[in-house]
């Protein structure tokens, strides 16, 4: 999060809610969890029903709820029509969201999914959408830290053999 451009009014800053510790400027929130899931106590946040209650920008959520005023219901109607659905995390409808709104950049400034739990499930959506956004032409900044969006050591798949060493190489060795 560190490399994140929090001071640079050029960039518009979209967080979730695991985030939110670490965010010292946040122009748009985002928590889709059920209720019962953003009302439970956080291990990562000491209170954040009350912090998410006085967060002053535009909070993405399932519904409008008046416990958190500045709370606006997700448009998942939209982009469900507009999109295949595959949304294995918050990252993959922020990204829908940012490319039904015209995005050119997106950066990714700690989102890494890679604890087993978050690698197994929630990577292949966000990498899906990464991919997505890609495709349509926007520019993709990640941080050399992160594993999402990355192959293994910039290995590609048929271009390197059981050792990693390149394909040019390997075949140099059989003729």
């Amino acid at each position: 999060m560190s490399l994140a451009p929090f001071h640079d009014p050029s960039w518009e800053i979209w967080a979730h809610n695991s985030a939110a510790p670490a965010c010292p400027r946040v122009d748009r929130f985002f928590d889709l969890h059920a209720k019962q899931v953003w009302k439970a106590d956080k291990s990562w946040h000491k209170d954040y029903q009350t912090w998410l209650s006085q967060l002053p920008v535009p909070i993405y959520m399932q519904h409008h709820y008046a416990e958190v005023p500045q709370s606006i219901r997700y448009p998942k109607e939209r982009i469900l029509s507009e999109f295949r659905r595959y949304f294995t995390s918050q990252a993959a409808w922020m990204m829908a969201l940012a490319l039904t709104e015209g995005v050119t950049h997106l950066g990714f400034f700690g989102i890494h999914y890679g604890a087993a739990c978050e690698r197994d499930w929630q990577r292949p959506g966000c990498e899906y959408w990464m991919g997505m956004a890609n495709a349509l032409g926007v520019e993709i900044i990640n941080t050399e830290d992160s594993a999402t969006g990355k192959t293994i050591d910039g290995r590609m798949y048929g271009y390197w053999d059981n050792g990693h060493k390149p394909l040019s190489e390997f075949l140099s060795q059989e003729t």
